[in-house]
């Protein structure tokens, strides 16, 4: 008995595995340069961007033409706890964003903020869609910052040059 157990939980594992390395790659492959994981630490003077290629095709835009998604995980390297807020900074009308949290209790989608300070050494995340409209021809569709500041004072801990470029206008 104690063997068959042991093969369904080895077995199981394998299965979770594999699941998870197969979702990655049909990911990348499906989605190139418009969906991200990243993780970043604040505060921090300097951040590496987050670069979408929108328009690429596949097969996944038959059936999601117009979104980009990127989950920002954020990891408080300071001593002392910080109240985060968000904020995409030079967003155009055309592009509507959707906020939302997977990971981490305690979001406030509508105020874009943590409701419970982050301590120091923890660990929090915010999933963005983005909804485009009325892309036209324009080589790049936004270029602005994802911001992350401290509520209680108002300073900013981090901030993200965010880009998205129209493949179909020939921008690479």
């Amino acid at each position: 008995m104690e063997k068959k157990k042991a093969a369904a939980l080895i077995l199981l594992a394998i299965l979770g595995f594999s699941i998870a390395v197969g979702l990655s790659a049909y990911h990348r492959a499906v989605r190139p340069g418009e969906s991200f994981h990243l993780f970043y630490q604040f505060p921090a003077k300097k951040a590496r961007p987050i670069v979408f290629q929108y328009g690429g095709g596949g097969f996944a835009k038959l059936l999601d033409p117009n979104t980009l998604e990127v989950t920002i995980a954020l990891t408080n390297r300071d001593r002392k706890p910080h109240m985060v807020g968000f904020e995409l900074e030079n967003l155009p009308p055309n592009i509507h964003v959707h906020w939302s949290n997977f990971y981490t209790k305690g979001f406030d989608k509508e105020a874009k903020a943590y409701l419970q300070p982050v301590p120091p050494k923890a660990r929090v995340s915010v999933h963005l869609t983005f909804f485009l409209e009325d892309v036209g021809g324009k080589p790049v569709v936004y270029s602005g910052y994802f911001k992350v500041y401290d509520r209680a004072t108002g300073e900013t801990l981090l901030k993200i040059p965010i880009k998205i470029l129209n493949v179909k206008a020939g921008v690479r």
